[in-house]
């Protein structure tokens, strides 16, 4: 860290930058090679409540099964009597898994959460372009072509396939999401 922290009126604040040069847990399958925050937050004087904004910019980063080159972004939040509300927009740029894989993904929107986390709403946007199908996937639909050989499903898979090819270069995926968690976490 080489921000400046201060303390006005008793109130506790940190402005500056955080960098963190690598980061490798084996064991849940995460790693990220360097990344640099831009982080200004305060809390009240009691440090019950807190407001922070962060800008983020990753290198390579994996975590189960997935990865991507970088990510990238910002959020604004806040925890304020047990609540936090958080605003983001954050994105990943070449990103992979499962035999698909994207040049950018995104998402922005809104968290709500309270009661200890045991309550979270959200609700935001999801977007992406230059999707393209891996050769994992290729390879799924392919053996399933085989195995429905001679059945109404075969030809339905090939038209699958052949539409994958043909249209995945230069695509692009968006959508809304709300998602919704209430009882224990």
């Amino acid at each position: 860290a080489f921000g400046k922290l201060t303390v006005r009126s008793e109130r506790p604040a940190f402005d500056g930058p955080l960098r963190l040069a690598r980061l490798d847990c084996a064991g849940a399958g995460l790693s990220l090679a360097g990344a640099r925050i831009s982080a200004k937050a305060s809390a009240r004087p009691a440090l019950d409540a807190f407001d922070a904004e962060l800008s983020l910019k990753t290198g390579a980063l994996r975590l189960a099964g997935a990865q991507a080159a970088g990510a990238g972004g910002t959020l604004r939040a806040g925890w304020k009597a047990g609540a936090l509300t958080a605003r983001y927009d954050l994105s990943l740029d070449r990103a992979g898994m499962a035999g698909i894989e994207a040049g950018r993904i995104g998402s922005e929107g809104l968290l709500r959460a309270a009661d200890g986390l045991a309550r979270i709403e959200a609700e935001g946007s999801l977007s992406g372009d230059d999707l393209l199908t891996g050769p994992g996937l290729e390879t799924i639909l392919a053996a399933a072509q085989r195995s429905a050989a001679g059945t109404f499903a075969a030809p339905m898979v090939a038209q699958v396939r052949a539409g994958l090819k043909r249209e995945a270069p230069g695509s692009a995926l968006s959508g809304s999401y709300t998602l919704r968690r209430t009882g224990g976490v």
